[in-house]
């Protein structure tokens, strides 16, 4: 019997750490992958990896000419970060109002965005998907204004995937801490997900096996920071971090219950605390 995967086109905007990978795991189970660069050197490395390139800038007086051709898909995947730590929240406000615009006009059935856990201010409980909560970030604030205006296109089933922070193979948390010294909020719980399960993820939602909705994409796990960048360094035979003391804390706890109910998704690394992971 014929993979009915084989027949469905996918256009992955934005083949950076995450995007390709996802374009290259899509690719091998069958899809036919357009994917999304702003660079033009990398136009080469998608083509080699068998993925359709193209060249989207979207931004006042980039090229996105391609975008309607790009557009042309049964499935739409957008990994678009807003960059706002660069003063560009307005910029991809305007941008993102660019990509509603051509979504809108194309044949695109299913957009599955990649949002961010940081939409949650931190409560100093769980959260999850029903909550209704103002972000204490800009970067969740412009998140989380994209989110409402994906879902108020007409006709597209919208999958928004709110991942916690991004790490495994050569972004490997200790790291960012590493040999830093007074650091502050220790006992802040992390909220974390591998790149492996954030790509399974998406292949699953693809395949129809969950309907247009949000879901927070987190590891099982929450352990202090103290804890966690603490003994990653101490895998990778690194520096270690040291934290100021702290009585008061911060926190959230990003709930994945609803994804793993619903998905009936098992984690490959749900314990990020054994470091078993790439």
């Amino acid at each position: 019997m014929e993979n009915s995967t084989s027949k469905k086109s996918v256009s992955v905007l934005g083949c950076g750490w995450l995007g390709l990978p996802l374009a290259r795991h899509l690719l091998q189970n069958g899809f036919k992958i357009k994917g999304s660069t702003t660079s033009p050197e990398k136009l080469a490395l998608l083509k080699k990896t068998g993925i359709e390139p193209f060249l989207i800038q979207l931004s006042d007086g980039g090229d996105y000419s391609q975008l309607s051709d790009f557009l042309t898909s049964d499935i739409l995947i957008v990994n678009y970060p807003p960059g706002v730590r660069k003063g560009g929240a307005e910029q991809f406000r305007n941008s993102f109002g660019i990509l509603l615009d051509s979504v809108a006009k194309s044949l695109v059935g299913k957009i599955i965005y990649i949002s961010s856990t940081s939409v949650y201010p931190n409560t100093n409980e769980v959260v999850s998907e029903e909550m209704q909560l103002l972000p204490d970030s800009e970067a969740g604030k412009v998140l989380l204004d994209a989110e409402d205006r994906l879902r108020k296109l007409d006709g597209k089933e919208v999958i928004i995937l709110r991942m916690a922070g991004l790490i495994g193979h050569d972004r490997q948390p200790a790291r960012f801490f590493a040999g830093k010294k007074g650091l502050a909020n220790g006992e802040e719980l992390v909220n974390l997900i591998h790149r492996d399960d954030c790509v399974n993820i998406i292949h699953k939602m693809i395949e129809g096996q969950a309907s247009g909705d949000t879901f927070n994409c987190c590891s099982d796990t929450h352990p202090p920071k103290r804890d966690f960048y603490t003994k990653a360094s101490e895998v990778l035979g690194i520096v270690l971090p040291q934290f100021a003391a702290s009585d008061v804390t911060s926190f959230k706890i990003v709930s994945n219950e609803k994804l793993k109910s619903q998905l009936k998704y098992n984690f490959i690394y749900g314990d990020l605390t054994k470091f078993d992971w790439p």
